[in-house]
């Protein structure tokens, strides 16, 4: 019984002093030029263990005339979220004609809404921080690790741009190990307690004299 014991305790202790770990991954890909009714994309691979906890997106040197053209959005593991579509569509049929001029940066509570900010009526918008059309929470509890695309489509005519850099930053936690993984740590540690329990035998040879 004292065997058990000290494997439970054992057990436990490794569960208490295995806690997951975190991690940020910056990755940084060229970017495009943007023409009329054209889509174009970067992509960077994070090379990362782990399930992403959040995410922000900069897009440097982002400068195009009238963004009502433009729909950008950003794909992993199956997922897209947009960052913004055509600000001031369908309000108005062209939408917004405030231009890109700098570096724009994105997350989650960023900022003000970009989708809304770009559409106030100013000549341009102001480089900075802002909050992403759709969240990027959408990300969350997908593996940090593989090809992260983001994608930018112009969708009219008469305005063109370039984007200059797309970076990614990626918080990820480690995943902590699987049932499976803890069953056969268990096995292991239960067949140790049996060996420390268990005594040797000695062989008994009994001899008689007639």
């Amino acid at each position: 019984m004292r065997s058990i014991s000290f494997t439970t305790a054992v057990v436990a202790a490794a569960l208490v002093s295995a806690p997951a770990f975190a991690a940020t991954t910056v990755e940084t890909s060229p970017g495009f030029v943007i023409t009329n009714n054209s889509s174009n994309s970067s992509t960077v691979n994070v090379a990362a263990t782990g399930n992403v906890t959040g995410i922000s997106v900069t897009l440097r040197g982002f400068v195009h005339t009238w963004v009502g053209d433009l729909i950008a959005s950003l794909t992993h593991g199956g997922v897209t979220t947009q960052l913004f579509s055509r600000p001031g569509v369908p309000a108005s049929f062209f939408g917004s004609g405030s231009d890109l001029v700098g570096t724009y940066s994105f997350s989650d509570g960023g900022g003000s809404l970009f989708q809304t900010f770009a559409n106030q009526g100013n000549s341009a918008v102001a480089p900075g921080s802002y909050s992403p059309l759709e969240a990027f929470s959408a990300f969350n509890g997908l593996s940090a690790n593989g090809d992260w695309t983001l994608s930018v489509s112009d969708n009219a005519v008469g305005d063109q741009g370039f984007l200059g850099a797309f970076t990614l930053n990626v918080n990820s936690v480690g995943a902590v190990p699987e049932p499976a993984t803890w069953a056969l740590l268990l096995l292991g540690f239960f067949g140790i307690g049996g060996m420390i329990r268990a005594k040797p035998r000695v062989a008994r040879t009994t001899v008689s004299y007639s």
